[in-house]
């Protein structure tokens, strides 16, 4: 399994066995009710990716913070700031596509940080 893996120091898994850490979590918050401690494993999912320097798994894991807190938790504000982060993460990886999907995908969230036309 993965544990085994970071367990026997097999060091490029620990990324993801920390995001699979973090998504049984989601899985097991049916009542919606720990969004904290699931950033915070994400976050640490995360730090360990850039850590690492591995760009794409920083990018990717931070997207699917966006897809969780904006889907399940409903949380606009803290999803917003996570997509800034993830396409500022894919823009430095040159993912100008992906860049342009996230806009996209959460025009919902963007239009947040835009002026209302008077």
């Amino acid at each position: 399994t993965v544990e085994n893996w970071c367990q026997d120091d097999v060091v490029n898994c620990r990324p993801t066995a920390l995001l699979l850490k973090a998504e049984a979590l989601v899985l097991r918050d049916v009542k919606r009710t720990k969004q904290q401690e699931v950033i915070c494993m994400y976050q640490e999912a995360i730090a360990v990716a850039e850590t690492m320097g591995i760009l794409r798994w920083e990018a990717l894991f931070t997207e699917r913070v966006v897809e969780v807190i904006d889907g399940l938790y409903r949380d606009k504000q803290t999803a917003l700031v996570f997509l800034q982060r993830a396409a500022e993460l894919y823009g430095r990886w040159g993912a100008e596509g992906k860049v342009q999907h996230l806009d996209n995908t959460y025009k919902h969230l963007t239009s947040l940080t835009r002026a209302p036309d008077t």
